[in-house]
């Protein structure tokens, strides 16, 4: 595939969707659903009530209940506003509106209609969230979001689901820790550029090498820099490379150590790559003929060349790669599912400086023109936005995000990841090295969230949602 700057586009006729699948059953979900199965008429007949009602969301608890039993539970699922489709798979429209009930959750009546029904099952689904042997299982917080939802006043639920109650409404975790992450990763920043600036870079006027017609080259701590530009460019480059490495290593919760050297030439057109790129002998036929085909980036394993006519997109470019190729732990950033590596990339390339120019998409006939549109606003709110596109399609659909390779990448795609990377820095910031670390080693990502989240897909999607609806 072609690679390069603001945006790589492929251009695709169509581009069809996959269906999230169901969350894989672990054993807290085996045990829930037998706990469940002995409910099922009470249950049935709860939910019809409720919809009678007009208590329409704890009727669509109630159908997830139903489902966790029986997945093609007809009343069940259009409960929960599903409907079938073409191929006979359940889906829930784009824009469905959220289910939402017209009394108070201790109305007499709803309450007594509980006891009756849903207490005789409640401790057996208790015992699901507080086994030791079901301790980090996904199924347990998926009981949990079930119990919440028919028992929302249990403070005793909410706490052990990870929620706080502010200014008087229940949230989570990491909604209550969003804002001093984000005071956090600005301080990252700021440390990370103060690092990078204690010490001037060597700048030498005269350049060795014959590849191409150097003006001079900036050299610090293990970053080299080589350009046919000017000096004053160069200096605040190779500050900026040096300033990004630390960053990640303040986002991987650890200490900067000893680095390998780097080495980037930068060029201001594509013409001076194409001529160097001729003089590189090391390189086969094959690589020269790749990178010249590529827009404005190439990279070697110690090597970065970045060439553009516009000087912010040749900062962005080398700070964009460079994160890329940072390592969580042994692992690089690039080595995980492109949702997260490309995730992270433009996260943290926005906080140091400003830009989010380097992207992988494909353009689509079903791409949103609007989003697209407002992405490429320069101070443009990429929560929001990935706020405002789970509303037009009906969710945040991470576990399609996650099946979706590099080159299958849509602007919607990277407005997504982008949050879902600010979710994870800014409100897990124990757990980010060990979600890549896993990501990348793994051949399962439900495996690798599982083992540094205490989340599948599923449950990830559920708790992001939630967190980008109560940060607004």
């Amino acid at each position: 595939m072609g690679t390069g700057r603001r945006a790589i586009v492929i251009v695709a006729a169509a581009l069809a969707f996959a269906l999230a699948a169901p969350a894989r059953a672990d054993l807290a979900d085996d045990a829930r659903t037998s706990a469940l199965k002995k409910a099922g008429p009470s249950l049935e007949e709860l939910g019809a009530w409720c919809g009678e009602q007009k208590l329409l969301r704890k009727r669509a608890a109630i159908g997830a209940l139903l489902v966790a039993v029986d997945a093609d539970h007809e009343s069940a699922r259009a409960w929960l506003q599903f409907k079938r489709d073409k191929r006979g798979d359940w889906v829930r429209p784009p824009g469905v509106a959220s289910p939402a009930d017209t009394r108070s959750d201790d109305w007499p009546e709803w309450v007594a209609r509980r006891t009756q029904v849903l207490d005789p099952v409640r401790k057996a689904l208790e015992d699901v969230c507080d086994a030791p042997r079901f301790a980090k299982s996904p199924g347990s917080e998926r009981t949990l979001r079930l119990l919440i939802e028919l028992y929302p006043e249990d403070v005793k639920l909410r706490e052990k689901h990870g929620e706080r109650r502010v200014a008087g409404r229940w949230v989570l975790e990491e909604t209550a820790a969003t804002a001093d992450g984000r005071k956090r990763v600005e301080t990252w920043v700021r440390d990370a550029m103060k690092a990078a600036s204690a010490k001037a870079p060597v700048v030498e006027r005269k350049v060795a090498g014959e590849e191409a017609h150097w003006a001079c080259s900036a050299a610090l701590e293990n970053v080299y820099v080589a350009t046919t530009g000017n000096a004053k460019e160069v200096e605040a480059f190779v500050t900026n490379l040096v300033a990004a490495e630390r960053l990640v290593d303040l986002a991987m919760g650890r200490t900067a150590g000893e680095r390998k050297p780097l080495r980037c030439d930068m060029f201001l057109n594509y013409w001076e790559n194409h001529r160097y790129l001729e003089k590189c002998t090391e390189l086969s036929a094959e690589d020269k003929k790749k990178y010249d085909d590529w827009r404005s980036w190439w990279r070697e394993p110690e090597r970065l060349v970045v060439w553009d006519n516009d000087p912010v997109d040749r900062i962005d470019d080398a700070v964009r790669q460079l994160i890329d190729h940072q390592r969580s732990r042994a692992r690089r950033i690039w080595d995980a599912p492109a949702w997260l590596s490309e995730g992270l990339g433009l996260y943290l390339t926005w906080k140091l400086l400003g830009t989010r120019r380097t992207y992988f998409i494909q353009d689509t006939e079903y791409a949103d023109q609007e989003i697209r549109k407002d992405m490429l606003k320069p101070n443009a709110d990429w929560v929001a936005l990935a706020r405002k596109l789970a509303q037009k399609q009906g969710g945040t659909r991470l576990p399609i995000l996650a099946g979706t390779p590099l080159n299958g990448l849509t602007a919607e795609d990277d407005v997504m990841a982008f949050a879902v990377a600010a979710y994870v820095v800014e409100t897990r910031p124990q757990s980010v090295a060990d979600l890549y670390e896993q990501a990348a080693a793994s051949k399962s990502i439900e495996a690798a969230l599982t083992a540094s989240l205490g989340l599948d897909l599923e449950s990830l999607d559920a708790r992001f949602a939630r967190w980008l609806e109560e940060t607004r």
